[in-house]
């Protein structure tokens, strides 16, 4: 609806047409202190969200962490496991020991020293003609 050419204001429901605008300094005044605040309020939000995000971040990292603290103790209990073989100092450390598999020496079903080692090496026989033979223990 126009009339007289005029574009209606509208505010809410109703329809106005404004004739003419007088804006006194103290309503310029009041109408800048209302932007100032809106302002303001909007900035004040925005800062709100992004403490928001900032703090589930926070918390994100905080979850890692706990994981990797988690994932870290269960790599220490499995260490510990060993170091209490090893406090003990009785039989179950030497059983530990000899259940393990030598890389070097797979077939040998104790642990292996350089005491014992060269019981599991192949020396030159010098009564068979140069052919090999289990060496008794060549660190002796």
């Amino acid at each position: 609806m126009q009339e007289g050419g005029r574009e209606p204001f509208h505010l809410g429901e109703m329809e106005y047409f404004i004739e003419e605008v007088y804006v006194t300094e103290y309503a310029f005044k009041q109408w800048v202190i209302l932007v100032l605040i809106l302002k303001e309020s909007v900035e004040e939000e925005e800062e709100e969200e992004e403490e928001e995000e900032e703090e589930e971040e926070e918390e994100e990292e905080e979850e890692e962490e706990e994981e990797e603290e988690e994932e870290e103790e269960k790599k220490s209990r499995g260490l510990r496991s060993s170091e209490g073989l090893q406090e003990h100092g009785d039989d179950r450390v030497k059983e530990h020991r000899a259940n393990r598999i030598h890389p070097l020496f797979p077939h040998s079903s104790s642990g292996v020293s350089l005491s014992n080692a060269g019981q599991f090496c192949k020396i030159p026989s010098k009564e068979k003609g140069g052919g090999w033979t289990r060496g008794e223990n060549m660190f002796d």
